[in-house]
């Protein structure tokens, strides 16, 4: 009897297992928190407690922690809203065992030891009488725990039930880190696009004074705060405007100013809870807000005034904000130069409208592949010119390579280009704008130019913060027409526009990588691995070709976390996602799916092609040997499988029963293959 009801009990573990790994396979964005909670409720009532909770360490102010989820049995009381910004220290002996991995279980809480009576006293005041709490973690990193409580009666907990509890712990760490790297990617592309709509802003105004109303104003609204100062100082001139309204302070005030631009010579400055200057200096600095930023505006290393954002409370600045408030430095400046410049000459007001109108349509412009004909396009035309080229600069090789051209008499694209090199080399060493009467008589010229037909040209240098983008160069076939001074500026504003574009559309592109990729092994991550499998799965069901889907488990990889170190996992993971890229196609999807698991989908492959390819990727994985510190280390497989010719499913189910597949192949000894079905 006792057998029977064991082998019920572990069906029961194992079904809760699947559903609730099912269920976060596919989770929309919008859903994981109610999913989240609907598994507290599950487990919570599974396991017979009382209550069950998540407790998040923050995530940039990893010293604090909050309760972000929980759910109470009827009768029992909440206390989530308790379990709020609470400092780490308080509870050092608590996570002193989580950071190590290891799981907490508490039968009793009267009977906890001294070292933990911080964490007694806060247990015994919300009634806790029994709990148990699991690590979340994420790489190796601890980010949270996953908590059961029972207030009723002290309780044993079992160890299946302990490595279930290890088990949902893991599916909510991934699924809430998944959330954090959504999260993170949609609000840097709200924060880049409401910072390209303030720029935008402050350039359709018609004057300098307007566009620092504007700016003022609108700034606020980049990261949401209380007020927005921007302040510029030349020569004798000091204006500051604060939320759309020109602003006149004590003496006292335009002092702290003065400090300010001292202290952001080398950067922005963060005032904020853990950072505090007031106290360090006997300024009007308190009057501007209890927590901010400071962004220094300056041109060739020359100051020439400071955009403020302010907050009346404390506030600690994340991360994100600093970074868009970095890059809102070198736009904010252009704007105002641009406003200075339009006031100072009329002359220019044509070709500075011209100018305002195609730098609203590059800052819009994020797709790389696009921007780069784009601004090509737009200063050839902004200047009447007859063609030109676009290079952009290789940090790594310290070389310009031609990515783009116009009217050129052959294809230069790909081309590569030295620094100091040419007329592009030339303007990227000396970083700033040349321009040549007569390219065709010039000494320093490249052959591969000799040509091309150009007569004048100018080149100017793409630079965003001390960092070269790249270069612009445009020309002229017909003697008669030259490159005046008026042109030379104009080029140079445009540049500097096209390289915050070209910055702004690579940290884009970089945000969007990192959001498809798995930092350790640089394969796909498991949101970018469902939506390449139901491309994959799609064209199999138009094409009615077969496909297959591979789930790969490193055998007792745990143990070289806990004999070498997480060190030591992250280097096998690396090697072992090497083996499998080395002995796949080019046509393969291959991805981390979390932890020691890998998925990889198979287009155009039946199942006994499927075997075969199990088979050499499990040789290989036995044949690799690890170099970790001074030891050598192997490890072995196992690998399920599902195949399908005809009626797919959908690539979440086939990866479910690839799963399963290895399951079967994990209970027939590791090491080994195993087919669904």
């Amino acid at each position: 009897m006792d057998t029977r009801e064991n082998i019920g009990k572990h069906q029961r573990l194992e079904e809760l297992m699947v559903g609730i790994s099912t269920s976060f396979i596919n989770i929309p964005y919008g859903e994981i928190d109610k999913g989240i909670n609907q598994t507290l409720k599950t487990t919570g009532s599974f396991f017979n407690a009382d209550r069950s909770y998540i407790i998040m360490l923050r995530q940039f102010e990893p010293s604090r922690l909050d309760n972000t989820h929980e759910w109470c049995r009827d009768g029992v009381i909440s206390v989530m809203k308790e379990i709020q910004n609470l400092p780490v220290e308080n509870f050092r002996w608590w996570f002193d065992q989580m950071e190590k991995g290891e799981a907490i279980i508490i039968p009793s809480v009267e009977r906890m030891p001294e070292l933990a009576k911080n964490e007694r006293e806060l247990f015994q005041q919300q009634g806790i009488h029994s709990m148990a709490a699991v690590p979340m973690l994420v790489d190796g990193g601890l980010i949270g725990f996953l908590g059961f409580d029972v207030v009723q009666e002290e309780r044993s907990w079992d160890e299946n039930t302990i490595t279930l509890m290890g088990i949902v712990a893991n599916i909510l760490a991934n699924t809430l880190d998944r959330q954090c790297s959504e999260t993170t990617l949609r609000l840097s592309q709200q924060y880049q696009y409401q910072l390209n709509e303030i720029i935008k802003s402050g350039i359709e105004r018609e004057s300098f004074f307007q566009s620092m109303c504007t700016l003022s104003r609108r700034i606020c609204s980049l990261i949401k705060c209380d007020d927005g100062f921007v302040f510029y100082k030349q020569n004798n001139q000091q204006i500051c405007y604060m939320n759309g309204r020109k602003f006149k302070r004590e003496e006292s005030f335009l002092h702290a100013l003065d400090f300010l631009l001292q202290k952001t010579r080398k950067g922005i400055l963060v005032c904020q809870p853990d950072n505090k200057i007031h106290k360090d200096f006997f300024l009007d600095l308190e009057s501007i807000g209890e927590s901010f930023i400071v962004i220094p505006l300056a041109v060739n290393k020359k100051h020439i005034g400071l955009a403020i954002l302010a907050f009346h409370d404390s506030h600690h600045f994340t991360p994100l904000e600093i970074a868009i408030c970095e890059q809102a430095a070198p736009q904010i400046t252009l704007t105002l130069l641009k406003s200075l410049a339009l006031e100072e000459s009329e002359q220019f007001s044509q070709e500075l409208d011209a100018l305002r109108a195609t730098i609203a349509d590059i800052t819009s412009e994020l797709e790389i592949s696009k921007l780069l004909d784009t601004i090509l396009e737009r200063a050839i035309r902004l200047l009447n010119a007859d063609g030109g080229d676009f290079c952009v600069y290789d940090p790594d090789e310290e070389n310009l390579q031609v990515v783009a051209s116009r009217k050129i008499s052959e294809d230069y694209n790909g081309s590569i280009i030295q620094i100091g090199h040419g007329a592009a080399g030339l303007a990227a060493q000396n970083r700033e704008t040349i321009v040549l009467d007569d390219y065709s008589e010039w000494k320093d010229k490249l052959e591969k130019y000799d040509n091309s037909g150009i007569h004048a040209a100018m080149v100017s240098p793409m630079i965003v913060a001390d960092r070269l983008i790249g270069t612009i160069g445009i020309f002229q076939d017909d003697p008669k027409n030259q490159f005046n001074e008026d042109n030379r500026k104009m080029l140079g504003m445009f540049a500097q526009h096209a390289a915050i574009a070209m910055d702004n559309a690579m940290l884009f592109e970089k945000v969007q990588r990192m959001a498809r990729t798995d930092t350790i092994t640089g394969l796909l991550n498991r949101r970018a691995l469902l939506e390449m499998g139901e491309l994959e799965v799609q064209r199999s069901r138009r094409l009615n070709h077969p496909i297959s889907v591979l789930m790969v488990d490193l055998d007792d990889f745990k143990g070289i976390n806990d004999q070498y170190s997480h060190m030591a996992g992250d280097i096998t993971l690396r090697e072992i996602a090497a083996v499998m890229k080395k002995n796949l196609r080019t046509i393969d999807v291959i991805g981390r799916y979390g932890g020691d698991e890998f998925i990889i989908i198979l287009p155009e492959t039946d199942s006994s092609n499927s075997k075969i390819t199990c088979e050499r990727l499990l040789n290989q994985i036995r044949a690799t040997e690890i170099l970790v510190n001074e030891d050598t280390i192997s490890i072995t497989a196992s690998i399920g499988y599902s195949s399908y010719m005809e009626e797919f499913p959908e690539v979440a189910i086939m990866m479910n029963q690839a799963d399963l597949a290895m399951y079967k192949a994990k209970k027939s000894g590791k090491n080994t293959i195993a087919r669904y079905g």
